[in-house]
C-alpha cells in the first residue's frame, strides 16, 4: 500500500516546490466531481486510465501552452495596471 495517494503527493510537491513542475494525474475515477478534487489539489491536468503515451504527451503540451498564455495575459495585465499609476 502506498504511503500517500496522488492527491496527497501533489499537495506535498506543491507545498515544497510551488508550480514549477507540471503534474498530470492518471486515474480510473474520472468523474466530474473527482476532476475538481484533483485540480483543487494542484494537478495541472487529469487523464482517465488507460491513457496512451501520445495522450500524456498531448496533455503535457496543452498544460504548458496554457501556462504560457496565462503568464502572457498576466504580464500584459500587470503592465496595464502599472501604466495607470499616477
Amino acid at each position: 500500500m502506498p504511503v500517500m495517494d496522488g492527491i496527497e503527493a501533489t499537495r506535498a510537491i506543491r507545498a515544497e516546490f510551488g508550480s514549477s513542475f507540471t503534474i498530470i494525474g492518471l486515474t480510473g475515477d474520472a468523474l466530474g466531481q473527482d476532476l475538481e478534487t484533483f485540480r483543487a489539489a494542484g494537478l495541472d491536468g487529469v487523464l482517465g486510465k488507460p491513457a496512451s503515451a501520445k495522450e500524456v504527451h498531448e496533455a503535457a503540451e496543452t498544460v504548458e501552452e496554457n501556462k504560457r498564455e496565462e503568464a502572457s495575459r498576466s504580464s500584459v495585465s500587470n503592465s496595464a495596471v502599472g501604466g495607470q499609476r499616477t
